[in-house]
């Protein structure tokens, strides 16, 4: 796996016996920490089973009767993709909050076979295609070898596909055998901003945990608690080998055992897969028994971490079970400011938003955190199809102004043009500026607009940043006027969170709809995300004959893979035929984000047309960020 030390001086103490037989072995190592308003989640599942033929499994599946631990069956693979390429499957949701951006991704698999193909497996999301993931690193315990672990960074693939059901295949191991395990794990770090600051670290490596060795321990640090009231951490394992029916094993964190509902204090690695003491069920298949597949989180509070503590210490331990430990994680909330931004959007004059009107936007950020927020900056692109009406910006507890096609705003005590200020918890800061209508915007303009604030979090020293929801109007009446109710209603203008947006257009003899939504609504400059296009017979008679749909190219990006479109004059067209009463007729195109981006609002339009209806328009928004969170990095620790 690719290391990248974002906290570049860690102590990580690993106390192992050294042999030959454990040469192979991975120390463990931070991978990924930051400080950033967001979590860590985690998808798992067992890729094994017992003998489904014989008459004892279907309760050793539930954690019922006395045959729990892999040692008791012959195992056999589960198979459940319906994908004739693979020989073993199973799936577990990765659930990401709305609007989360995926940080790090690390795929993790296990197994029991010296099979030459153990280091790669299948890896897909939805409904799609099987990827092949190869293992950057393979580890392996035991004289013979085989026990094995294998892991892989697929922050790209994830960062591409977002929150969804992932599918993990051809996972290899000695089926057949008894006392054999095969499972995989997704551990994602993501950045959220309805999430409070948190500090996150992932710690990966291959260690067996044994009777009479030395615990693995991982040391974490450059995070500060908060200072005063409820302190909330969440630590996190993925493990291979541990039984149902061997006790013994323990984590700690700073001493202390943790334990929960599904993990008893003194058998953590008990084959379960599980979020704060409750078995996670959104897989296929949701056995409760995972034959020696572990994926748990169990949280703190302060009697494990106390208020304003600088550093933590995990450890693993077992006095008769062996634990093949894969990754670690910890997340703990922070003494940090927390800014919650909010933008409103009115058309002064009423009514449909029409060519001409003046829109004013309401922002208003709130430091809801601990700690104060300095050098506190707003920034606003003036939003596509209007134009910013001269000396219109204005600012409550702050400062605000135009520069160069962006509304910023430098808010808190002390602001000043060009220099931010300080926001204590508790405090708001707002600014207000009005744009007019471009008098050419055509009927079924869609006008989105999103800001961010970025601060720092004095005290630990890191930036914080926050996005507002996106506010979206659109130009004019397509069948509906821009507030998406019936033509005359005034209900008030809706706020589009999907970074998705689309009409309809309607003729006598059927209907067509059509939406565009992007994968990633902040793509970085340079990376690669996807659009999904859908075009709908949304009539209730008549077939939509001879369709066509197309996405015009923005000048931001460059496609990469249009999966069956045709590239001609600028734009990517699909021709679908027809299209039944109710039908969808799904399109994808994968796009590469120029370099030179950096800070751009790209507006992807999307349109389609059949031989009997008129042309459906949609459009998608996505804001390529200016500049990244800046990394916390803290002063060396030795000892």
């Amino acid at each position: 796996m690719r290391r990248v030390l974002i906290l570049t001086a860690v102590l990580i103490a690993l106390l192992t016996c050294a042999s030959s037989a454990m040469a192979a072995e991975i120390p463990f190592q931070k991978v990924f920490s930051e400080n950033i308003n967001g979590n860590i989640a985690i998808a798992a599942n067992g890729s094994v089973q017992c003998d489904a033929t014989q008459a004892q499994c279907a309760e050793a599946l539930y954690r019922k009767g006395k045959l729990l631990n892999n040692n008791d069956w012959a195992m056999q693979y589960v198979d459940i993709d319906e994908d004739p390429t693979s020989f073993s499957s199973s799936s577990s949701v990765l659930d990401l909050p709305v609007g989360a951006r995926v940080l790090y991704a690390g795929l993790y698999w296990g197994g029991y076979t010296a099979h030459a193909g153990r280091g790669a497996v299948g890896l897909r999301e939805g409904n799609g295609d099987y990827v092949s993931i190869k293992a950057s690193e393979l580890g392996t315990f035991g004289a013979s070898g085989q026990a094995y672990g294998g892991s892989a960074d697929v922050t790209d693939y994830v960062r591409e596909h977002g929150r969804g059901t992932y599918w993990v295949s051809n996972i290899r191991t000695n089926v057949g055998n008894k006392d054999v395990h095969a499972g995989w794990s997704l551990v994602v770090a993501y950045a959220n901003p309805a999430d409070p600051p948190r500090n996150l670290s992932i710690f990966d490596g291959y260690l067996a945990v044994e009777s009479g060795k030395a615990s693995v321990t991982a040391d974490v640090n450059g995070f500060l608690t908060p200072k005063t009231g409820p302190v909330r951490t969440a630590v996190g394992a993925v493990a291979w080998e541990g039984d149902l029916n061997l006790t013994g094993d323990q984590m700690l964190l700073n001493g202390r055992q943790l334990s929960n509902n599904a993990n008893p204090a003194n058998n953590v690695f008990n084959s379960s897969i599980s979020t704060f003491g409750s078995f996670t069920n959104t897989r296929l298949p949701a056995y409760t028994n995972l034959f020696g597949v572990d994926a748990d989180i169990f949280g703190a509070d302060a009697t494990y971490l106390p208020n304003n503590s600088s550093s933590a210490k995990v450890q693993v331990l077992t006095n008769s079970d062996r634990i093949l430990l894969s990754t670690l994680t910890f997340a703990t909330e922070l003494y940090a400011p927390n800014l919650e931004t909010r933008k409103d959007v009115n058309d002064l004059n009423g009514g449909a938003v029409e060519p001409g009107d003046v829109l004013e936007y309401v922002i208003e950020t709130r430091n809801t955190g601990s700690d104060d927020a300095v050098d506190l900056v707003l920034t606003d692109d003036i939003p596509p199809h209007t134009a910013y009406i001269d000396g219109s910006a204005e600012a409550t507890n702050g400062v605000a102004g135009e520069v160069r096609g962006i509304v910023k705003g430098w808010l808190g005590t002390g602001a000043a043009a060009h220099n931010g200020g300080t926001l204590a918890p508790g405090e708001s800061a707002s600014v207000t500026f009005r744009v007019r209508v471009d008098e050419s915007a055509p009927d079924a303009t869609h006008i989105p607009n999103t800001v961010n604030v970025v601060g720092t979090a004095p005290t630990i020293r890191s930036r914080m940043t926050n996005y507002s929801n996106t506010e979206s109007v659109v130009v004019g009446k397509v069948g509906e006027d821009s507030t998406g109710g019936p033509d005359g209603d005034k209900s008030p203008d809706p706020v589009i969170n999907s970074g998705e947006t689309a009409t309809g257009a309607t003729s006598t003899t059927t209907s067509l709809g059509v939406t565009i939504t992007p994968s990633k609504k902040r793509p970085r400059a340079g990376t690669r995300f996807t659009y999904t296009v859908r075009t709908v017979n949304t009539g209730a008679d008549l077939s939509a004959e001879g369709v066509e749909t197309c996405v015009p190219l923005p000048a931001q990006v460059v496609v990469t893979k249009t999966f069956g479109g045709v590239v001609k004059d600028g734009r990517v067209c699909w021709a679908t035929g027809a299209i039944t009463p109710g039908a969808v007729a799904g399109h994808r195109l994968q796009v590469r984000v120029s370099s030179f981006a950096s800070g751009a609002v790209v507006i992807a339009p999307a349109s389609a047309v059949a031989d009997n209806a008129k042309r459906a328009r949609a459009a998608s928004r996505v804001v390529v960020p200016r500049d990244g969170i800046t990394p916390f990095v803290p002063t060396p620790v030795t000892g």
